[in-house]
């Protein structure tokens, strides 16, 4: 399992919805209202220390030790992803052709 820092798996998730929309069948849309994200984290602590010594110069020594401990979260996220226009007006996510108007 690759290390992927929260911001990109975000970034790689707007990627993959933009290339999705870029590459759709207009004669299917789909309108996505929620993605699930589970995630695993993985927090680990580590603590170290090291005592040097010598003896008049000739007979040196180092003793050193280290803690890892390691724990593991699960956390799960809701996105409900919106379209935002140039005039910053929001509307549904859709994967496909454009809604069309009444006029059309």
């Amino acid at each position: 399992m690759a290390n992927l820092p929260l911001s990109q798996a975000l970034s790689d998730l707007r990627n993959e919805l933009r290339d999705a929309k870029l590459s759709a069948d207009p004669n299917l849309k789909l309108k996505i209202t929620a993605i699930q994200l589970d995630l695993s984290l993985e927090v680990e602590t580590t603590a170290s220390g090291e005592v040097k010594g010598s003896i008049w110069s000739v007979v040196t020594g180092k003793v050193s030790a280290e803690h890892a401990r390691s724990r593991t979260h699960q956390l799960s996220l809701t996105i409900e992803p919106k379209e935002i226009d140039d005039q910053g007006n929001t509307g549904d996510f859709h994967v496909g052709s454009a809604p069309m108007r009444d006029d059309d």
